[in-house]
């Protein structure tokens, strides 16, 4: 097993700029490395800008035309959007060109700069690659297979440009629902320890310091990527947990037979204009904190909640809700995993409900679907989580999940 921590970092709206933030970075790696470090870059044309963002660096930097290509946009089957990029095979981003050689980091600077205004990219991705945190002059081990919380199965491309599991920071600015998202994420990999072994160990502070240096550390990810050996075990044995997931969405998703739910709700709620504003963080943590689970808050917002319980194998449940931040209808699911699988499932609050969202029209109602949600989330303790644990087996003591 390979071990990794991955940070997000809190921005205060006053660190909110791509330019500022990608010196920063500079820095702090450069008190690292000692010197200048390679640096992999994403940047999509995707918003489809009345000005191609792409051209408008060609024509500034026409030194960057060799990482020029074209990517086909997921789902749409022909239409494809211009990129510049020099990601290797790590990533399903890679260059199809196959150009991975290293950009001028202040060249790459620049065009962090201009982050949105001049170059409004839909998505702009900056990795600060190959950080020897512990200073040990050793080389930097190759990507690993992101597993766990990253990804399903080994042996596959990192889907997203901050997910590759690898010594490394990355910069992230893209488009989101409401305005311009960053994300600021430094990856370091530790020894694991002893399976037997009750604490992972702290991060020795030549590594803290410079992690300290890009921010205020608020979101822990510990990611494991599996050897050779447990990646086909874990092959082998991912399609028997999908099955016990399909078997268990035949009843939460539908008839519900077997699962003790203490209020009888309409199977498709009725939409009410202008309906009274609710919350569902009272409600639902009165109902699945009996049960042990506690409410995330760095995972939580926007409408979504978020509730973790440790088990006995030291797997982990998470219960994800979303009502949306413009709407009262709720979701939900489970999601079971240990340091190198997961599986998720989805459920819903009443016989038959005729939609995976169900709409919540006062108070009332969604205290009923706390209560109902705390009784499937007892069904699925019973009948979901034990087959996976005989399936993966538990987990050690000292693997610490997200948050």
């Amino acid at each position: 097993m390979r071990l990794f921590h991955q940070y997000e970092y809190r921005l205060t709206k006053p660190e909110r700029n791509t330019g500022a933030l990608f010196q920063r970075v500079r820095e702090a790696v450069r008190s690292v490395r000692g010197d200048e470090q390679p640096i992999r870059f994403y940047l999509s044309d995707e918003s489809h800008a009345s000005v191609s963002p792409c051209a408008r660096v060609l024509k500034r930097f026409p030194g960057l035309a060799r990482y020029s290509a074209d990517e086909l946009v997921r789902g749409s089957g022909t239409l494809t959007v211009p990129i510049l990029t020099n990601l290797t095979g790590a990533w399903e981003q890679a260059d199809p060109n196959g150009e991975f050689g290293l950009a001028d980091a202040d060249i790459l600077g620049a065009i962090a700069e201009g982050i949105p205004r001049r170059y409004p990219f839909w998505r702009a991705a900056f990795v600060f690659d190959e950080i020897d945190w512990s200073g040990s002059g050793e080389p930097v081990a190759p990507p690993a297979s992101p597993m766990g919380p990253r990804g399903q199965f080994p042996n596959t491309p990192a889907p997203h440009p901050a997910s590759c599991l690898r010594p490394s920071v990355t910069l992230l600015s893209d488009w989101g629902g409401s305005g311009r998202d960053l994300y600021l994420v430094a990856t370091v990999e530790v020894d694991p320890p002893p399976r037997d072994a009750e604490e992972l160990p702290p991060l020795p502070a030549g590594v803290a310091e410079p992690l300290d240096r890009l921010g205020k550390r608020h979101l822990s990810s510990p990611c494991a990527a599996p050897s050779p050996e447990e990646a086909a075990t874990l092959a082998e044995a991912y399609p028997n947990g999908y099955e016990i997931v399909t078997a268990i969405r035949k009843t939460t998703d539908g008839d519900m037979t077997g699962i003790d739910l203490p209020h009888k709700l309409p199977p498709e709620a009725r939409r009410v204009v202008d309906a009274p504003s609710v919350t569902a963080k009272k409600p639902l943590t009165a109902a699945l904190r009996p049960i042990g689970y506690k409410r995330n808050t760095k995972l939580s917002g926007r409408g979504a909640s978020t509730y973790k319980k440790r088990m006995p194998s030291h797997n982990e449940a998470t219960l994800s809700f979303d009502m949306g931040p413009m709407s009262q209808a709720m979701s939900a699911m489970m999601t079971y995993a240990g340091p190198m699988w997961r599986h998720t499932v989805t459920f819903r609050f009443t016989p038959h409900q005729a939609h995976s969202r169900m709409d919540i029209n006062s108070q009332e109602t969604m205290d009923k679907v706390a209560e109902n949600a705390a009784a499937v989330v007892k069904y699925l303790e019973a009948e979901f989580i034990p087959p996976l644990d005989a399936l993966y087996g538990p987990a050690p003591a000292w693997f610490e999940y997200t948050g």
